[in-house]
């Protein structure tokens, strides 16, 4: 089924729903959602960025270095919620007996879709399934209503927030759907990431899109604008996807994705956007007050029996977006000095140095380029690349041994050169504040 037309069913069944029951949508943290004008799918988009995915590191390994979509990002862009329990359980086999039972259905192999009339405009396609949908729903509280918001849910929860390739409409979250008084409490946010995640890393050869697709899309309007993908129509509006529409293509797919994957390629780094979110205000955003002390962390992420890392870290040591401050050790009686002060660039390819170090102050850096040479060698090939990816900042003597052996044969070829900043001195293994890369 098309990512669109799911988005148009969901929808007709919410708005469908009497108003009591759309309040306890509101209520569990899936109201923003509806708020989201339907966007078009840009398929070429997503598969030119899922061809720059990288499944080890979970995070998008383009030219200028990693970057992995956060729970700030979820939070903002969809208006779901990222805190609270982790949405954790087990996946059945088969799902007949607790449909029969909390959802009082029959299971069928195959249920029949109210298909678009021709000549039917989108908009009187969803008037026409709220009002057949809006004939079978109970208008007052009781257990009927009970039963509708259940299968609404997993309506929602299957075929459009976690949806899956095909027609079907799966109920694994179904078990804890049992007692809807404890949905709200849980962080589908966090889940909703790693089913991206995971969608992500599926073959390549997939064009289909898995999961609510406006996501990716403007995750990429704003950190890649150059990109031109994405058109502001509606300024100011929350969240945010709610002010973006996608741009119509007129090239054939196959030359789109030929073309983004050479855009991605040859992207300007210094049109990276890391942080677009500085200029925002929390204003008519009240999930973000819970939500803001989980930006910024490393966390696993749960979805049912899929736990996948968030590795920040990967992203914000290895290229600069928030550096911590390093104090270097010295022997003479001056002012130990901060990386802002003593960082440089490097000469031929303008490759600058990286400084790794202990928790502390924020010191913005200029962006990085690193060579994608050297971007490989530490987060692919590194035998230590789950440690360093958890704790950049706690890189034993050894590890940078391995890196130093592997590069310097890389420096010599490319002309890179460049030293140890250690106060003139060589790194010692006992180092409490870490070690120091350097390219």
């Amino acid at each position: 089924m098309r990512a669109r037309v799911s988005w148009t069913l969901v929808l007709a069944a919410f708005l469908a729903l009497p108003p009591f029951q759309r309040e306890r949508v509101d209520e569990m943290g899936f109201g923003q959602v509806f708020r989201i004008e339907r966007m078009r799918v840009d398929p070429t988009l997503t598969q030119a960025l899922r061809s720059r995915w990288d499944t080890e590191a979970n995070a998008f390994a383009f030219t200028w270095g990693h970057m992995i979509p956060s729970l700030e990002d979820v939070s903002r862009i969809t208006g779901l919620r990222v805190y609270g329990r982790a949405v954790s359980g087990y996946t059945y086999p088969c799902y007949h007996d607790l449909v029969e039972r909390l959802l009082d259905l029959p299971v069928e192999r195959r249920s029949s879709l109210v298909g678009k009339n021709a000549g039917e405009t989108e908009d009187e396609y969803l008037e026409r399934l709220a009002r057949v949908s809006r004939r079978e729903l109970a208008s007052e509280p009781g257990p009927q209503a009970v039963l509708d918001l259940r299968r609404f849910l997993v309506l929602f929860l299957g075929r459009l927030l976690f949806a899956t390739r095909g027609d079907a409409v799966h109920c694994r979250f179904l078990p804890l759907l049992e007692d809807l008084g404890e949905v709200g409490g849980y962080a589908w946010g966090a889940a909703f990431l790693a089913h991206q995640f995971d969608g992500l890393s599926a073959s390549e050869r997939q064009t289909s899109t898995s999961g609510f697709y406006p996501f990716l899309q403007v995750w990429d309007y704003l950190h890649l604008p150059a990109m031109r993908r994405g058109e502001l129509t509606r300024s100011g509006l929350v969240p945010i996807a709610h002010r973006w529409d996608s741009r119509r293509g007129t090239r054939h797919l196959a030359d789109q994705l030929e073309h983004l994957q050479e855009a991605l390629d040859s992207y300007p780094y210094l049109d990276v956007v890391w942080q677009p979110y500085l200029g925002e205000g929390d204003e008519g955003q009240p999930w973000l007050v819970q939500a803001r002390p989980y930006f910024g962390r490393s966390v696993w992420l749960h979805a049912l029996n899929l736990v996948l890392p968030l590795n920040l870290f990967l992203t914000q040591r290895s290229l600069g977006l928030r550096q911590s401050v390093v104090e270097f050790p010295m022997n003479i009686g001056v002012p130990h000095p901060r990386v802002s002060t003593i960082y440089r660039e490097f000469g031929l390819g303008r490759h600058p140095e990286v400084l790794e170090g202990r928790e502390g102050n924020v010191s913005h850096l200029p962006r990085i380029n690193l060579p994608p040479e050297v971007i490989k060698l530490l987060f692919h090939t590194c035998p230590f690349r789950q440690e360093v990816g958890r704790r950049m900042d706690v890189m034993r003597w050894d590890k940078g041994a391995w890196l130093l052996k592997r590069v310097r044969p890389l420096a010599r070829e490319r002309g890179w050169f460049g030293r140890v900043i250690c106060s003139g001195r060589r790194p010692r293994p006992n180092l409490s504040w870490g070690e120091v890369a350097w390219f």
